[in-house]
């Protein structure tokens, strides 16, 4: 009695040739499905939640002024949190 594997037909061989235009074929296709997750990667940021925030107000070389004045009254603001090593300062003085 045969085993599955010995009722197989060998694998196809092909040309140097043959080879290389499949690999093109290959890497074409995979560079496309990469650009197309990339894509879909950079359009996630616009699908956060946003968050209403209370009224800030932050003192000036004029003194106080709220949050809304400072940013010319529009009405949204983005913000980028950055994670710190405990006890480390948020910024390094220039």
């Amino acid at each position: 009695m045969r085993t599955p594997c010995q009722n197989q037909q060998p694998p196809k061989s092909f040309t140097r040739d043959e080879w290389e235009q499949a690999r093109a074929e290959l890497l074409a296709r995979e560079k496309a499905q990469h650009t197309r997750r990339r894509r879909a990667g950079r359009r996630s940021p616009a699908a956060c939640p946003m968050t209403r925030m209370e009224p800030v107000t932050v003192v000036g070389p004029e003194g106080p002024v709220s949050l809304h004045d400072v940013f010319e009254g529009r009405r949204m603001l983005i913000v980028y949190h950055f994670m710190w090593n405990k006890g480390a300062p948020h910024h390094k003085p220039v």
